[in-house]
């Protein structure tokens, strides 16, 4: 959230039972894209470098100094964890973002697409990810153990997308759709978020529970 005057990002947490958000980082820098580590002890983060380097880091949730986990890479936009030792990144390569996967250990990356889209999720051991296609963007599995091509899996509207089990959930307009729009029955509408005031959505997310969906409207 962006509440200092000077245009700082920081991290903020909301607790469910006391419905109460409450600030996590205070620093000199920009940090963007919590992320839970897997052994969950840590969030990572996107982080503004004072000299406008961007590389992740991690904060321990019980407090103390953050680590740098990217050192050797800059202009990472994005990222999401693979296992506890590698990450997938996506990295800001002119003209367009790469999608790379960065082992934390070795300090070394391994390029596996171009042009993609901001959002990578794991799935069943798989990472997916989206390229623009059109108006559209083509959706791909990718086996990061295996480390073969890329499999295309379908067409979805927006480059923001969840898994609502063994669905995929994605926004068309101002509605969250499930399923690939290039199959024989189509996308299905689940939920008309302009019901609820939320015009302008744009990233989502589900709770690991399945019961709690996250919405970033722009209006």
């Amino acid at each position: 959230s962006q509440r200092d005057t000077g245009g700082q990002t920081d991290i903020y947490k909301y607790n469910f039972k006391t419905k109460n958000a409450s600030q996590f980082t205070k620093t000199a820098t920009s940090e963007y894209s919590p992320t839970f580590t897997p052994d969950g002890k840590f969030i990572s983060v996107v982080m503004v470098e004072k000299d406008s380097a961007q590389r992740v880091w991690k904060f321990p949730l019980a407090g103390g100094l953050p680590v740098c986990l990217s050192k050797n890479m800059d202009s990472v936009g994005y990222h999401a964890w693979i296992n506890k030792d590698s990450m997938a990144v996506d990295v800001l390569t002119k003209p367009s973002f790469t999608l790379q996967l960065f082992n934390v250990t070795l300090q070394k990356p391994f390029i596996v697409a171009d042009s993609i889209g901001r959002c990578m999720r794991m799935k069943d051991g798989k990472l997916w990810f989206t390229t623009q296609s059109g108006h559209f963007q083509n959706v791909y599995e990718y086996s990061a153990k295996a480390k073969v091509q890329s499999t295309l899996k379908g067409m979805i509207e927006s480059e923001d997308y969840c898994f609502y089990k063994k669905n995929i959930w994605s926004i068309s307009d101002n509605t969250i759709i499930s399923g690939f729009m290039n199959t024989p029955d189509g996308a299905q509408e689940i939920a008309d978020l302009s019901a609820f005031g939320i015009t302008k959505p744009t990233r989502l997310a589900l709770s690991p529970d399945g019961k709690k969906l996250a919405v970033v409207s722009n209006k």
